[in-house]
């Protein structure tokens, strides 16, 4: 029982709260801190069917928020219209960022505009799901999702010219080079020495960007531009 209330004895209680029960994940303290703008358009986007269908949106995710800290990722991508590495820190630092509507915020950005891509980048990914069920396993993986989601947003006029059934062919072709790779770890090298017509060079890229540090923004801009060119040329 509080006896009175104040902010600074609110946080005291949230805090011991935290350190002594089952610590809180850093998207769930966004979620208590943040309730502006971003957070609302984040909460209202994790309710969208197509993420459960894409395998984002899962029963375990959503028990510690995982899901709705991938969705941030990916919408932030859109208002920063650029690849990003990831960092808890600097997550907290663009939830604040816009936290308030465009019309009060000091940063310029246009609702439309985020609003248009974002569904367009969603739809174009249902579509190739839809077109070629096989690009769901490629998806279970945040590391290729948020890939190929930078691809898509940072390219969707050449996308669309492309089409999703093209896209979702081209994408399924050169993932399941890169599974090759992955099946091949044990004697990696010798099968590279072996590909005399470098068939493997643009998946063996991928490959060694997408493990260790994977969501750091050096391994996430070398991937983005491999897979950027086997869709687009």
């Amino acid at each position: 029982m509080l006896d009175r209330v104040e902010g600074s004895l609110i946080n005291e209680v949230f805090d011991r709260l935290n350190r002594n029960a089952r610590k809180l994940t850093r998207q769930e303290l966004r979620h208590a801190k943040f309730e502006g703008w971003f957070a609302a358009q984040v909460e209202k986007e994790s309710e969208r069917e197509a993420w459960k269908t894409l395998g984002v949106v899962t029963t375990a995710r959503v028990k510690r928020m995982a899901d709705t800290q991938f969705l941030s990722e990916l919408m932030i991508t859109i208002l920063e219209e650029a690849v990003l590495g990831f960092d808890q820190d600097d997550l907290d630092d663009l939830y604040a960022k816009y936290d308030d509507t465009p019309e009060d915020s000091e940063v310029a950005f246009s609702e439309e505009k985020f609003t248009k891509a974002l569904t367009a980048a969603r739809s174009f990914l249902v579509k190739m799901q839809e077109h070629n069920d096989g690009v769901l396993q490629f998806f279970q993986s945040f590391t290729n999702l948020y890939t190929l989601w930078c691809v898509v947003v940072l390219n969707m006029a050449a996308m669309k010219t492309l089409n999703a059934e093209e896209a979702a062919k081209r994408y399924l072709s050169f993932m399941k080079k890169v599974e090759t790779l992955g099946a091949k770890k044990d004697d990696l090298e010798e099968f590279i020495k072996a590909d005399k017509k470098n068939t493997y060079r643009s998946a063996l890229s991928y490959y060694n960007n997408s493990r260790g540090a994977s969501t750091d923004l050096t391994p996430r801009q070398e991937r983005y531009e491999v897979l950027k060119r086997e869709l687009l040329g």
